[in-house]
């Protein structure tokens, strides 16, 4: 959609967002040069995957399932805010994001398939209900999770075939969701952006793009400087651990609305420019294609759990927060490894 998007814009001379300040030619050409040189270093890291084997080690313990069932119910309940039947009084919370964490462990420590089963089928009902919610990003990193998992879809095709799959799956439930919100939403959608007598493309991905050319200008007029930059970097690392230490800092589209109201996330490509520079988004571009190449070669659960989480969240780092890329991927090693120690410990009481 970013590309359609960016399409509409480059050929179809419309303007993107219906913000102003910082909607010049010159940024959007930069912020389309700086996602090129993202997917470029990270396509090149990438190559062609052939080698699609990993295997996760599984341990059995029904104990350590009912456990997960449990927290995958709290975050639920608790990151569901409203009236359940009344989708237009909803709020969803992030913990509804992190549900893909038990999802893994259960699916490790399940001791029969028919319990995953069983999981997988009221995900997918959640996945549907979010969907209807109009919320589709965690229930896309919830669909791919269970493709991955139990179909192994990547496993089966060759030459990223499975990855054009998916990629074809998350455009099925975009559709769905727009047909959602009116059966003739897709029609009305393509006819506003194309139609001549509209000139502004106003939608999510125009937002974000928008995000990532106010960030060049102010970078460009000076308001943004290094030392925003550092301070930024550092805050998000401190984010990790839930301190408040430069917390002003540590939200980056908060930063820009300092200077300019915006809508709301922000590409990687830019984000990383704003934090390090054009080496930022090489360094970060190469590092995603190479974990992401070994996920399918790796037999080390700990790789596999950390590389996995950062593939089906990907919506999240390439268009919201690059947070996504090391802070739910790594509460989800430490949960597993929480969950191993627990693992030990009741098998040692079965032992006595």
């Amino acid at each position: 959609m970013y590309n359609y998007t960016f399409f509409c814009y480059s050929l179809g001379g419309k303007k993107l967002s219906a913000y102003s300040e910082y909607n010049i030619e010159l940024y959007f050409y930069k912020v389309g040069l700086l996602i090129f040189l993202f997917l470029a270093y990270f396509y090149i890291s990438l190559g062609i995957i052939r080698k699609k084997n990993f295997k996760i080690k599984k341990n059995k313990s029904f104990m350590v399932v009912i456990l997960n069932i449990i927290v995958m119910i709290y975050f639920i309940v608790t990151g569901i805010n409203g009236k359940i039947a009344d989708y237009r009084e909803i709020e969803l919370s992030p913990k509804i994001e992190y549900l893909i964490i038990p999802y893994i462990i259960i699916y490790i420590f399940s001791p029969k398939r028919k319990y995953i089963k069983l999981v997988n089928f009221f995900l997918i009902l959640f996945c549907i209900y979010l969907l209807f919610l109009g919320t589709r990003s965690p229930a896309i990193q919830i669909f791919i999770l269970l493709i991955i998992l139990n179909n192994e879809i990547l496993k089966k095709y060759r030459d990223n075939k499975g990855i054009f799959f998916i990629t074809m799956g998350i455009s099925v439930m975009k559709i769905v969701e727009k047909l959602r919100v009116s059966p003739n939403g897709i029609l009305d959608r393509i006819n506003y952006l194309l139609e001549q007598k509209s000139d502004v493309i106003v939608n999510n991905e125009a937002d974000v793009l928008y995000v990532g050319a106010a960030i060049i200008g102010l970078l460009e007029k000076k308001l943004l400087t290094l030392k925003d930059s550092l301070y930024s970097f550092i805050a998000i690392i401190f984010n990790f651990f839930r301190l408040d230490f430069l917390k002003e800092y540590s939200v980056l589209p908060l930063v820009v609305e300092w200077y300019t109201p915006i809508g709301g996330g922000g590409i990687i490509s830019t984000n990383l420019y704003y934090y390090a520079r054009e080496i930022g988004v090489i360094v970060v571009a190469i590092f995603l294609g190479k974990i992401l190449k070994r996920l399918f070669k790796a037999k080390n659960n700990i790789f596999i759990i950390y590389s996995l989480i950062v593939y089906v969240t990907f919506i999240r780092w390439y268009a919201y927060s690059i947070i996504t890329i090391y802070k739910i991927s790594l509460y989800g090693i430490i949960y597993y490894m929480l969950n191993i120690s627990l693992y030990s410990i009741l098998k040692k009481e079965k032992r006595k």
